[in-house]
């Protein structure tokens, strides 16, 4: 897996970002398939207005999205589907909530 900013993948193993206002998207309708049993296809994303790398920022909770287990993003065990934040971080091919 790479991570595509504006049509340039990076790998996560050797590139950190820090992502700026933020919310998390997802095609809900195309998650509830996968989440039934359909064949799995790229159906959420993360838009930022700003990206800057290989900075350190604490982690904080951590983000997760698969929708064989859930069909929404998940922090704190709840539905973050178009929830805001300020600060999001990438380590390696994971992605937290970027701590104080």
């Amino acid at each position: 897996m790479y991570w595509n900013v504006d049509g340039i993948f990076y790998n996560p193993a050797t590139t950190s970002m820090v992502l700026h206002n933020c919310k998390l998207r997802n095609r809900q309708a195309t998650a509830r398939k996968i989440f039934a049993g359909a064949h799995k296809e790229v159906c959420a994303w993360v838009q930022c207005e700003r990206i800057e790398f290989g900075h350190n920022v604490l982690a904080g909770a951590a983000v997760s999205y698969n929708p064989r287990i859930a069909p929404n993003w998940i922090v704190n065990g709840e539905n973050a589907d178009n929830k805001h934040f300020d600060k999001l971080i990438t380590i390696g091919s994971k992605i937290f909530v970027a701590g104080v």
